[in-house]
């Protein structure tokens, strides 16, 4: 789960540079007054990054709709549906939350029918996470407040954190008054702390 998570945040870290660097190709080209030719190129490699990524798109849509066709066999376990939701949930986080919690949900309700206590909560993060993403900073805070750490295996427990501080980072960006600027900063430098240290070889097991 950690694996597919550093996937998806490099995905997101990925179209910001993307953006990025369009703004700065034209930033520098009017600033340093680049011949229209230098420029044309610089769009034009551009333009082949976002063919790319438009190939892409279409690959991944291709995969979605293949684990789909397969989600629909009735003889399926109820371990390989949760799977199957969670591979959904994951690949559609990064651009399309509404579906991403979709699947975190059905996800869930498999697995509080099956009574797989671990995965209902991992599910729950799942859905937490969607709502970071979204901007839905109220149901975030109701979800973890809903859940207790107690109840988590360390590496939920690390994944838990990580939400949290999404959490701390959104209401952060918000926020305007300057003292509560500070406690929420603080609130999320205590956050990272917890999780640097659940991660260190020490307490993680390895």
């Amino acid at each position: 789960m950690e694996g597919i998570l550093l996937q998806s945040n490099f995905q997101i870290m990925r179209r910001k540079i993307l953006l990025t660097k369009l703004m700065l190709v034209l930033f520098v080209s009017v600033c340093t007054g680049q011949s229209q030719d230098n420029f044309h190129k610089l769009l034009e490699k551009l333009d082949r990054e976002i063919d790319l990524r438009s190939v892409f798109h279409a690959r991944r849509e291709g995969r979605i709709a293949e684990l789909k066709d397969t989600l629909k066999d009735p003889a399926l376990s109820e371990s390989k549906l949760i799977e199957g939701y969670g591979r959904l949930f994951w690949d559609y986080l990064t651009y399309q939350t509404d579906s991403a919690i979709h699947y975190a949900a059905a996800k869930r309700e498999v697995a509080a029918k099956a009574g797989i206590h671990e995965k209902v909560i991992e599910a729950e993060l799942n859905l937490a996470q969607s709502y970071a993403i979204a901007g839905l900073n109220k149901d975030l805070a109701d979800k973890l407040a809903q859940l207790s750490q107690e109840d988590m295996t360390p590496e939920l427990q690390r994944y838990y954190l990580y939400v949290h501080s999404l959490l701390c980072e959104n209401v952060n960006s918000l926020t305007t008054n300057p003292h509560l600027s500070t406690r929420h900063a603080r609130d999320l430098h205590d956050v990272y702390t917890c999780l640097l240290e659940m991660m260190t070889p020490a307490n993680s097991g390895v």
